[in-house]
């Protein structure tokens, strides 16, 4: 999955700045399913990161991800979507009520599509989450910054790591937006000379006809390869998107 490729540097990066767990979800049916991850290091962190890892999925109504995702669908996919949820109840703070969970979901939207997770899926646990957008502007993944409980109350954690997770998700829609650009300007490996190592000096001839060369937004840390291989971010040899790096 291309979003999950061109997240694991930022979310890497989100969890070393905060020392609390970053991660990747999608949305899967009714769930959202944890697609990267990057366990954080703080004393007490692991008490909101037994039991998630890769792969994992959790319901959609009571996590930070889920609903940063479900606020941001077209009108149309997000009613249908809570026509087939259960909200069953998993702490006391849980919303059980699909009134209440649109009343959440229009605050979500009027706070900028960030997502407050407030001991809905664990007693034990915070979480924030703001939706990534692709190109065309929908929903593809959501990037979530995990906590326990007692190391933020009120509006402390929205208050200090608000902009954190927005930069984040911002870096990885502003790399979608320069993948699907390369895609677009871009022709077959067959029809390209390569000048110099880099697709700045990208000189195309097909037919025997010189084409002007093509300015790419594409920087170097976010590379368009040609052909059939999709743009990648760079991601060190040594790296786990589980445990971070091996010492």
């Amino acid at each position: 999955m291309p979003v999950r490729r061109i997240a694991h540097a930022p979310l890497r990066e989100l969890r070393a700045r905060t020392g609390r767990t970053a991660s990747l979800a999608v949305l899967w049916g009714t769930e959202v399913a944890y697609i990267d991850r990057w366990h954080g290091s703080l004393q007490g962190q692991h008490v909101v990161d037994g039991g998630i890892g890769l792969g994992t999925r959790m319901p959609v109504h009571c996590s930070a991800a889920g609903k940063a995702l479900l606020a941001r669908l077209p009108a149309a996919e997000q009613q249908a979507l809570i026509t087939e949820l259960r909200l069953t109840r998993r702490t006391p703070k849980t919303i059980t009520a699909k009134t209440a969970l649109r009343a959440e979901l229009e605050r979500i939207v009027a706070q900028g599509g960030v997502a407050i997770e407030d001991e809905e899926l664990s007693a034990c646990r915070r979480a924030i989450a703001i939706a990534v957008m692709d190109p065309e502007g929908r929903p593809v993944a959501a990037v979530e910054l995990a906590a326990p409980a007692q190391a933020y109350t009120g509006n402390a954690l929205p208050a200090e790591l608000r902009q954190k997770v927005i930069a984040t998700a911002q870096r990885i829609a502003s790399a979608l937006q320069r993948r699907s650009w390369c895609r677009r300007h871009t022709t077959d490996a067959g029809d390209l000379e390569i000048r110099g190592g880099h697709l700045g000096g990208i000189r195309a001839a097909r037919r025997g006809i010189e084409r002007p060369r093509a300015e790419h937004p594409c920087s170097a840390r976010a590379l368009c390869v040609i052909g059939s291989s999709p743009m990648h971010v760079g991601v060190p040899a040594d790296m786990s998107p589980a445990r971070g790096p091996r010492p």
